[in-house]
């Protein structure tokens, strides 16, 4: 994208200035995650961060995001109803005796989702 060039002059200048806003934010978001990792490598996150690393797709960020908006992980009694929590549960069609069982249904609370996407 560096080397995009266009006739336009105001085109061109245009298109610096948000590569330029792009870039900075990308650093900004760099060095956050690099405070995130921090964190979650010191007390109280240490342990529980790292017990939630072991599972696949899951590093420092996901866990910290996992921790921070679960809090207490033992309210869920079930591994169903935390994955109804995040809104993670597969859908289903009825009517009459026709049944249809869909996707994913994405019904939690968006940031859960979002969070899911944070690996």
């Amino acid at each position: 994208m560096n080397n995009l060039h266009f006739e336009n002059e105001i085109l061109q200048e245009t298109f610096n200035d948000y590569y330029s806003r792009v870039r900075v934010q990308e650093e900004n978001l760099k060095a956050m995650d690099q405070k995130i990792q921090e964190i979650a490598k010191s007390e109280p996150f240490k342990e529980r961060v790292g017990i939630l690393r072991c599972f696949r797709g899951v590093d420092y960020l996901t866990a910290m995001f996992l921790l921070c908006e679960v809090c207490d992980f033992k309210r869920f009694k079930t591994a169903g109803s935390f994955m109804s929590f995040l809104g993670l549960v597969p859908g289903e069609y009825s009517s009459g005796s026709k049944r249809k069982q869909t996707g994913i249904t994405k019904t939690g609370s968006p940031r859960h989702f979002d969070g899911s996407c944070l690996a």
